[in-house]
């Protein structure tokens, strides 16, 4: 009877053992078991005497102080794998590059201990460090990781903790920032670059919405596109000497970005550079920038002020789309079409002086331009297009050369009558969708030289020229078109001179002779 007890005991303890392993994970539950299976072997050792009574209920308290014992060591098991499951799950996301977990539990009670929460790999030769202060910190030589933000399953090592880092570190010998580095940090207010880093990837801190002030070393030779795009608190930026292109969208978004230094380096401004930076007022772009890109300024609602550069020769489509405070803008002479909505919404500019090189102006790219007065097109100048002077209320007159060919439908719709200058039999004299009540006055377009617009180069028109450098006595020019300079300064230098009269008087006296202007 005794023996039967016994033996049922002996079933119940092994059945409790091997349902607790049950509910545990699989690697757990092998663990757990064998630590069981190995203490009861240990202690249990069948015997072929008589037990007592006594005997048996002291072996069963035994065994069931050692199977809670056990299953204390099962939970702490299952504990600790855990930890190194959430150790591991912290640092996934670098599917291209491999990235070590914690390697054993004792580590990782150590790094609780020091404040770290997470730590890991960004990079072949970088790593960081992330503390409960929100500090995160990265050490290491060589460039960090770039990442593909939602694609390949190749996301930032640092997204899981974007909205936790406050500061970060990035310690001497790191050269490069990778694609995507501190996407949505939007918590970060503060950050540290060494002079080690030569390049910032793409989109690196975008998104970055609390980051206020941010100094990129002058070693930097790269930044790429949308690098600082959202980060709508940064008001100052010094672009570094060295780099020769500001990608598109660079600075996207940065609301409150009022002062951007731009270095003589930068060759070309991207598309939508600095779209929508709301605050910026004044801007000077350097001189060697050669091309705009498209909307490059475009939303800049308070810029009233800008510098171009002689050097300027493409201005993209809607580069100051909606600069709605912008008074006025000298083109370079470079420049050879003025684009799709270049200056549409452009409510404050008055006056706009067109290069002498225009060939054509685009669709809508006056569009809106409710201030502006009166422009004068210049000779060369084929093509109007389609709405480019659309809903100019106040424009009072425009002057057309007979070198426009086409004048797009609705080229100024939505405009209140004015007065137009041109060249009797003209394109633009048969243009039929003039506002009603407009009114044209015909012109003979001067030649160059012809001060008295009589229609030949003489020495009178020599004498005149000159006498206007010495007594500034009004020519006949002067009555024809606003922008008589260009008719007389035959040596293109911007200002009228004694020499511009004695190139007409040798004009006059040998028509074979070139005029500075004529070569």
């Amino acid at each position: 009877m005794k023996k039967r007890i016994l033996g049922v005991a002996l079933s119940a303890i092994m059945t409790a053992t091997s349902l607790s392993g049950v509910y545990a994970e699989e690697p757990v539950q092998e663990t757990a078991e064998e630590v069981v299976q190995e203490e009861v072997s240990q202690e249990i050792v069948p015997q072929e005497e008589a037990v007592s009574e006594e005997t048996v209920e002291e072996s069963s308290e035994e065994l069931t102080e050692e199977v809670t014992q056990s299953e204390a060591v099962q939970e702490e098991v299952t504990e600790e794998q855990t930890t190194v499951a959430q150790e591991e799950q912290a640092v996934e996301g670098v599917s291209a590059k491999e990235s070590p977990a914690v390697e054993n539990i004792d580590e990782a009670v150590t790094v609780q201990a020091d404040g770290i929460v997470e730590s890991g790999k960004c990079g072949d030769n970088v790593t960081y460090t992330f503390n409960s202060d929100g500090v995160l910190t990265i050490s290491g030589s060589g460039d960090m990781y770039d990442y593909d933000y939602g694609y390949n399953y190749n996301d930032p090592v640092f997204l899981p903790i974007s909205g936790n880092v406050k500061t970060v570190i990035i310690n001497d010998g790191v050269t490069s920032i990778g694609d995507y580095e501190f996407l949505y940090f939007e918590n970060m207010t503060s950050i540290t670059i060494p002079n080690s880093v030569t390049r910032i990837g793409k989109n690196a801190f975008s998104k970055c919405l609390n980051l206020t002030n941010v100094t990129i070393p002058e070693n930097v030779t790269s930044i790429g596109e949308y690098a600082f795009s959202g980060c709508s608190n940064i008001a100052d930026i010094v672009i570094p000497n060295g780099i020769t292109e500001i990608e598109e969208y660079t600075f996207y978004g940065c609301s409150k970005l009022e002062n951007v230094k731009i270095p003589s380096s930068v060759e070309r401004i991207g598309k939508s550079t600095f779209l929508n930076c709301r605050s910026l007022k004044s801007i000077t772009i350097p001189d060697g920038v050669t091309e705009l890109g498209d909307y490059a300024f475009s939303d800049c609602y308070n810029l009233i002020n800008i510098t171009i550069p002689d050097s300027l020769a493409s201005i993209g489509k809607g580069a100051f789309y909606r600069c709605e405070s912008l008074t006025g803008i000298v083109l370079p002479e470079k420049i050879t079409s003025i684009q799709e909505s270049t200056f549409e919404h452009c409510r404050s500019i008055v006056s706009l002086k067109l290069p002498e090189k225009l060939t054509s102006i685009g669709y809508n790219a006056f569009s809106r331009c409710v201030s502006l007065k009166s422009i004068e097109i210049p000779d060369g100048v084929t093509l109007i297009e389609v709405y480019a002077f659309e809903g100019c209320y106040d424009l009072d007159y425009i002057i057309i050369p007979e070198s426009v060919t086409s004048i797009g439908e609705d080229a100024f719709f939505a405009c209140k009558s004015f007065t137009v200058y041109c060249v009797k039999d003209s394109v633009a004299d048969k243009y039929e969708k003039y506002p009603e009540g407009s009114k044209k006055i015909y012109i003979t377009i001067p030649i160059k030289g012809d001060a008295d617009n009589s229609g030949v180069i003489d020495a009178t028109d020599a004498a005149l020229v000159l006498q206007k450098v010495l007594t500034g006595d009004k020519m006949a020019i002067e009555d024809v078109v606003e922008n008589y300079m260009k008719y007389v300064d035959v040596d293109n230098d911007g200002q009228l001179t004694s020499k511009d009269a004695s190139y007409i008087l040798q004009k006059a006296l040998d028509s074979t002779f070139l005029m500075p202007n004529e070569k």
